[in-house]
């Protein structure tokens, strides 16, 4: 197979230069293990990405399709695992802050699990962080978990599967296991792109918009997606969170069941 490793070699050669050169090692060997700890943790970071980055470039099953489009995957990909990689490690107080005021603010887990489909219909495990009260009277979403929602918070936990390379930050919202058999052939297309975060759809209409016309941008999507897009999609929810506009969240009870296409619906299209 023919991939354009160019974006990955470009990384690994400036980096190389940066952490290795020996003006740098030299200042790390004379700094005191709690002065040197932080260099460490970033030396430390840069390997694990390298190891993702590479991993993930080998075990992705390359099929007949122009080399353009593999380097904007590789891009895409390198791109997923060092902001993700990057998110993690400096929101790790955060998370950490997230998990013990859940702990004080209702008995019950931390996360909350879920299984949805993924790039070519694979199921895979998400944590979120629990926003709900349990007891035997029912469910209810906590003060602190409408805080979470609003902003998200609830969701980095998922940062974890974009670094393993189960999602993206930017891509159709994933999809409970019980959907993938309502969806026609070509609200399948979906399924040919790793899942995001946030996505198309998400930043044009969320809660107004039915099924089909999700469905229909998140299709868009996969046949126009570029690094372009995936930027314009990142400023834009940022700005939804800023001004307080909640991005559904497939599996929560303020969705609408999704029950299949009928042919008014598909005649639309």
């Amino acid at each position: 197979c023919q991939i354009g490793f160019s974006p990955f070699l470009f990384f690994f050669f400036f980096s190389f230069l940066f952490f290795f050169n020996d003006t740098a090692t030299t200042e790390i060997y004379t700094l005191s293990l709690h002065d040197a700890l932080p260099i460490l943790l970033l030396i430390f970071l840069y390997f694990s990405t390298l190891f993702l980055i590479l991993y993930s470039m080998l075990t992705t099953k390359v099929k007949n399709v122009p080399i353009g489009y593999q380097t904007r995957q590789i891009i895409k990909r390198l791109f997923d695992v060092v902001f993700s990689a990057f998110c993690i490690f400096t929101l790790m107080p955060l998370i950490l802050l997230i998990a013990l005021c859940i702990k004080l603010d209702s008995p019950g887990p931390i996360f909350y699990r879920s299984k949805f489909v993924g790039q070519n219909g694979i199921l895979f495990e998400t944590y979120r962080f629990r926003t709900k009260t349990i007891n035997n009277d029912g469910t209810k979403v906590t003060r602190l978990g409408q805080i979470l929602r609003r902003f998200l918070l609830d969701e980095l936990p998922i940062l974890y599967n974009v670094l393993v390379g189960e999602m993206s930050i930017v891509g159709p919202r994933p999809l409970l296991m019980e959907y993938l058999k309502l969806h026609n052939e070509e609200q399948a297309l979906r399924h040919e792109v790793r899942p995001g975060i946030t996505g198309w759809a998400q930043v044009n209409g969320r809660n107004a918009l039915s099924w089909e016309d999700k469905f229909r941008y998140d299709t868009w999507y996969v046949k126009n997606q570029n690094i372009l897009l995936d930027f314009r999609i990142i400023l834009l929810t940022i700005l939804q969170v800023i001004r307080k506009k909640g991005i559904n969240t497939p599996g929560r009870d303020d969705v609408e069941y999704f029950r299949g296409s009928s042919k008014a619906d598909l005649d639309k299209k």
